[in-house]
């Protein structure tokens, strides 16, 4: 019997011994992945809020660039088709003075679009190239017409076929772009959400 005491009671104590550090080794383990896991939980969601805090002012500052881009083209377009109107109401401004304004607001449109594509889509950037290029080709079009400071007749017909370009090509690329820019702020604003 002594040597079962001597062999069972050394076992049971070093087993007995072995488990409880076991036990507590995995305690304070499991503590240690509890609270490094709260801690990747919430850096996780710091990360979330900031990346769409980042997305949303990305958004905005989009949106404006999208609403002075197709404000300029607007007041481009509608000063354009002002000037190369066939039937010009009474006026104290000479050709001249409006030619300058148009051409100011045809540059003014084309440099913001420079500088602020890189928020534009590809597809919105070509759409707002050719519109540009459509009210370039106009404008030329109509000051060979009337290169003076009074509007003349045109016998070449320039400034008749100006206006009919203007017709023609202006409203359908206006109309995609309004289409597009649409998009563009939908999107953002359901990715938002």
């Amino acid at each position: 019997m002594e040597l079962w005491k001597t062999l069972i009671v050394p076992s049971l104590v070093s087993s007995s011994v072995f488990g409880l550090l076991t036990l507590l080794f995995r305690k304070s383990i499991q503590r240690w992945f509890d609270r490094n896991l709260e801690q990747y939980k919430s850096e996780l969601e710091i990360g979330r809020i900031e990346h769409s805090t980042r997305f949303s002012l990305l958004h905005q500052r989009r949106a404006e660039v999208i609403g002075i881009v197709y404000g300029r083209l607007v007041k481009a377009s509608r000063l354009l088709e002002q000037l190369v109107e066939p039937l010009q109401p009474v006026d104290d401004r000479s050709l001249r003075d409006k030619t300058e304004e148009v051409r100011l607001a045809i540059l003014g449109s084309i440099y913001y679009h420079d500088e602020h594509r890189i928020y534009l889509d590809d597809d919105v950037c070509t759409l707002i190239d050719e519109f540009h290029d459509a009210m370039r080709r106009v404008f030329a079009k109509f000051r060979v017409a009337e290169p003076g400071d009074k509007y003349t007749p045109d016998p070449s017909g320039q400034w008749e076929q100006s206006w009919r370009d203007l017709q023609a090509k202006l409203p359908p690329i206006k109309m995609k772009l309004e289409l597009q820019f649409r998009n563009a702020l939908a999107t953002g604003q359901q990715a938002q959400t």
